[in-house]
């Protein structure tokens, strides 16, 4: 089955009905760049720089290499061409791709910008074929898809403008070939897409007023006008052009002018217009105490420029020309909801918003302890404008201050000659509160402000409320609401109580808010710690993932942290803990359980894996996941892994779990992970369990966490040793210790014998022999124990190991006479272990060369280059031509020299692996050296230096400084 490459819009690669799925990021954008442009080859040194434009040359080499292995497990290479050094999209690989197919329908498309769009008849093939070319747009280029190198993103906005405009014109063609066999419904059709992909373009807008037009819809293609004069005139500053303005005169007919009617028609019959009050009058601002107003404490309003701008937007266009308008300011807890509104109720309360000044200020609040309690909300929001009752301008009938009664009691305090309606007792009484309350509201200072917060608290009757008010008239009431609703917890409300229709009309926008970006948040700690040290911003940021109440929170923990406590790690604010206490205990016993499970899985896990873990029926966890979905505490991503959408869940879930039921969770985890193993049942539990050498390292990483953290000793052990063999295999060596010291903790837990006390000096030896972290001191003390262990167990054929690793201590440490002792205690077992004899060798080799003998160091570095030729094997990240490189250098042989260092490189970029990558270059850094070519030494010394850091490597670190600092020294 053929592969097929979709760019416009998402990148996706799939193959028949599925999704193939690419792991490596920079792998998919070599694939993106190289399918956009199929006629052309680059070279390796190219495309290095586009996909890691900010690595040295080396670097960025290595993880191109890497890249492309890992990228030839997921997806066929063959759709790559290489030709020498250059690589390029291979045509002939049965690739397809939606962009050579839109190039191919599309040829000849020239876009057209007159008006009206040229009419051109074409042949049905050809019409069909400009079809299938638009019906390829998903959306632009590259869609969503972001790649950490400022070229490539440079590129893709290159690319992305390039199709936005090919679009265009093969929508422009459609729309002539259309009009040219007068099918008009497809003409407004067409150009409406047009619209949604630019809408400045005027043409476009002609193309939808004829067509409505010509289709019997005046009134239609009118409105169509004046959508198109507001675009202009909101985005642009400008007005719509001359063949626009005909066109839409042209429309209305003889009986209208170029701007419309010459005089305004006159108001409806029986109805009163309001008109709003003269700029200078006073705001009436009602609200309950302790509501929205802006707290000059609270914390500063960062980040929120264009959500601000977009709510300000919609409010100022309603109170300007109306309908009516409410918008929905949409995210989760904590993310700065309230306090983007109080901002703008302040801003209302103070004076004119933009060139709109609202007379009528009302706040509510929903509440959770009230959300069964009708009309609780709005009436919190409406009785302190019940002050208006008294003067004695407003004009409200008797009848309707009585309904209005129902809902506050207080009208009659301030009536007490009204009688109290009768109970509500059919549909028409409550329409009659409904009429009341917009007839209360119409009599305030026109145009109204209502502000309502924590929306999803509100009963259905206070939404059906709102429904009715936001559809009044706006002769009668001119009112903007702005209503705050949680993230995940307004989609039930919402459907209930039929405020999709508002939003289907029009009359409903949403403005959604997100965390801060990186920027933001960084500029917010500034804003909330001002030149304190005590607060690091990044590490604020890497906690917080941007989230504002979080982010305000940690900042005001770490500034009240002393001196002696700012090494300890932060803890999740009790503010947040709180909030997502709260937030869970809402969704039921269920729900929680499915939190705690997924909380033991670090990475994520599937619904199979939570299923077997809770134990709980398929179908209610899936309706656990549910709610914790729409409740935005977790998330599914693109390998449909089930993963919460913050570690701060995570965090606090783990950090309110009792020790005995964390260790059952990681249990139950266990059980679930290792049913998906091809390993003997029987033996799941045991040390005999083993996975093929290719296992999933991170299969591997998370049956030692749930193995460990279950207090499953045995399997934990058995499997913390697999995974440190897989690390070390990567190259992962501080990882692989890591492991190491984790088997060695698991085996500290079970009760000792014979065996074990083998294996605890098999570990050790192995943990040592990869230790390049710890102080030379602690790793020798480590083989003297390890000695000692074995000479009281009698597991004397460890001991010439313990000798070897004590001997590689010895010599970095510069004690090359301890070391030469050790040898000389070992040559008498060299005869009976060709594998001591080649060791020695090695040692005896670099201590001479430490110690100054070169020409003898030569003779035995040499014997181990053959033995290696011959099929012996030295640890990773080690050679031999390295330090037959160095002494050819001292001893002035330098095309010997040279050539050592040319099979080092070779060695360098087969293995891929930093601390050898980084010993090429000290290598290199000695050969310049020695050939008095400093500044070159220098600088092959200083990016030795750079990656041995990077990869944590103190040993190469040390040599690579030493090299650098006697370089600049000549």
């Amino acid at each position: 089955m053929n592969y097929r490459l979709l760019l416009l819009g998402p990148p996706l690669l799939v193959r028949g009905s599925e999704t193939v799925p690419l792991k490596s990021r920079k792998g998919q954008a070599l694939l993106w760049y190289l399918a956009a442009n199929p006629d052309k080859t680059f070279s390796r040194e190219h495309l290095h720089g586009l996909l890691w434009d900010e690595l040295p040359s080396n670097s960025a080499r290595r993880d191109f290499n890497t890249m492309l292995s890992r990228l030839r497990a997921e997806a066929p290479l063959d759709c790559i061409r290489r030709t020498g050094t250059q690589l390029g999209w291979n045509p002939d690989a049965g690739f397809s791709t939606d962009i050579a197919d839109f190039l191919r329908w599309t040829a000849g498309s020239e876009p057209h910008f007159g008006s009206p769009p040229p009419q051109l008849s074409l042949a049905p093939d050809a019409k069909e074929a400009l079809r299938r070319a638009v019906a390829l747009w998903r959306g632009p280029f590259l869609d969503g898809f972001t790649c950490d190198s400022a070229v490539y993103e440079e590129w893709m906005l290159t690319e992305r403008h390039r199709w936005e405009v090919r679009m265009l014109a093969a929508l422009h063609q459609l729309i002539a070939a259309e009009r040219a066999d007068a099918r008009w419904d497809q003409v407004a059709a067409v150009a409406r897409r047009g619209l949604e992909l630019d809408p400045l373009q005027e043409p476009f807008y002609r193309a939808v007023m004829e067509a409505l037009f010509r289709l019997g819809n005046r009134s239609a293609a009118l409105t169509e006008f004046e959508r198109c004069r507001r675009v202009l005139e909101e985005q642009l500053g400008t007005t719509p052009d001359e063949a626009t303005m005909t066109l839409a005169e042209t429309i209305r007919g003889p009986a209208y002018g170029a701007f419309g009617p010459a005089a305004p028609p006159a108001p409806p019959l029986n109805r009163e217009y309001h008109a709003p009050p003269a700029p200078s009058a006073p705001v009436l601002r009602c609200m309950p105490p302790d509501t929205l107003t802006a707290d000059p404490a609270a914390a500063p309003l960062v980040g929120r420029d264009a959500e601000y701008a977009q709510l300000l937007e919609a409010i100022t266009r309603t109170a300007r020309t109306g309908p009516n308008q409410m918008v929905l300011l949409v995210g989760e807890a904590g993310v700065g909801k309230t306090r983007l509104m109080a901002e703008v109720e302040d801003a209302a309360a103070r004076g004119p918003l933009a060139d709109v000044r609202f007379s009528t200020v009302l706040v509510g609040r929903g509440h959770e302890s009230m959300a069964s309690v009708p009309y609780a909300a709005l009436a919190e929001a409406l009785e302190p404008a019940l002050a208006v009752l008294d003067d004695s301008g407003t004009n409200l009938p008797d009848v309707w201050l009585r309904e209005l009664g129902r809902l506050l009691p207080d009208v009659f305090v301030h009536r007490p000659d009204l009688y109290p309606p009768l109970p509500m007792g059919s549909g028409d009484d409550q329409l009659r509160l409904f009429r009341a309350v917009a007839r209360f509201l119409g009599r305030l200072p026109q145009p109204v402000l209502l502000v309502l917060d924590d929306l999803q608290w509100a009963d259905p009757l206070t939404i059906s409320l709102l429904d009715y008010l936001v559809r009044q008239p706006s002769g009668e009431l001119r009112l903007a609401v702005v209503a705050a609703v949680r993230a995940g917890e307004d989609a039930d409300a919402l459907r209930r109580q039929a405020l999709y229709s508002l939003e289907r009309e029009g009359r409903l926008s949403r403005v959604v808010l997100g965390n801060l970006t990186r920027e933001d948040t960084l500029a917010l700690v500034r804003r909330l710690a001002p030149g304190q040290t005590s607060v690091d911003a990044g590490q604020v940021y890497t906690q917080t993932h941007g989230h504002p109440l979080y982010t305000v929170e940690l900042v005001a923990v770490m500034r009240e942290r002393t001196e002696g406590t700012r090494s300890e790690p932060l803890r999740v604010p009790p503010t947040m803990q709180n909030l997502v206490l709260s937030r869970l205990s809402r969704l039921g016993e269920a729900a929680y359980e499915v939190a705690e499970t997924l909380a033991v899985f670090d990475r994520g896990a599937t619904l199979a894996h939570l299923t077997r873990a809770t134990r709980l029926a398929e179908v209610a966890v899936v309706a656990a996941l549910d709610k914790l979905a729409r409740a935005g505490i977790t998330i599914k991503t693109n390998q449909a892994v089930i993963d919460f959408g913050h570690d701060v869940f995570r965090d606090v879930v783990l950090d309110h779990m009792p020790p005995s039921r964390l260790s059952y969770r990681h249990r139950q985890a266990y059980a679930a992970l290792v049913q998906d193993l091809a390993v003997d049942p029987a033996d799941s539990a045991g040390q005999g369990s083993s996975l093929a050498p290719e296992t999933d390292p991170h299969t591997l990483a998370s049956l030692v966490t749930h193995a460990t953290g279950g207090q499953l000793w045995e399997p934990a052990l058995n499997w913390a040793r697999q995974a440190a063999v897989a690390a070390e295999r990567l190259y992962a060596f501080r990882l692989a210790l890591d492991y190491l010291n984790t088997a060695l903790h698991c085996l500290a837990q079970l009760p000792p014998t014979d065996v074990r006390l083998r294996e605890r000096l098999e570990l050790e030896l192995q943990a040592v022999k990869l230790d390049r972290w710890s102080p030379a001191a602690e790793r020798d003390q480590r083989l003297a124990v390890a000695a000692r262990l074995a000479r009281e167990t009698g597991a004397v054929e460890y001991l010439p190991r313990i000798q070897m690793l004590q001997i590689e201590s010895f010599i970095l440490q510069g004690r090359c006479r301890e070391a030469l002792a050790l040898l000389r205690e070992l040559e008498p077992l060299s005869s009976q272990d060709p594998r001591l004899a080649f060791a020695l060798e090695v040692w005896h080799g670099a201590i001479q060369a430490v110690t100054g003998d070169i020409r003898q160091a030569i003779v035995h570095l040499t014997r181990v280059r053959d033995a290696l030729e011959a099929g012996e094997v030295l640890k990773p990240g080690t050679s031999v031509h390295g330090g037959l490189a160095s002494c050819y250098a001292a001893a002035g042989e330098f095309d010997k020299a040279l050539a050592c260092l040319e099979e080092m490189k070779r060695e360098e970029e087969a293995q891929g692996y930093q601390s050898l990558t980084s010993k090429y270059l000290i290598v290199a850094a000695t050969v310049e050296y020695w050939r008095g070519r400093w500044r070159e030494a220098a600088g092959y010394a200083k990016e030795g230096w750079q990656i041995a850091r990077e990869a944590e490597d103190p040993a190469n670190e040390t040599f690579a400084a030493l090299w650098l600092g006697a370089s600049v020294l000549e």
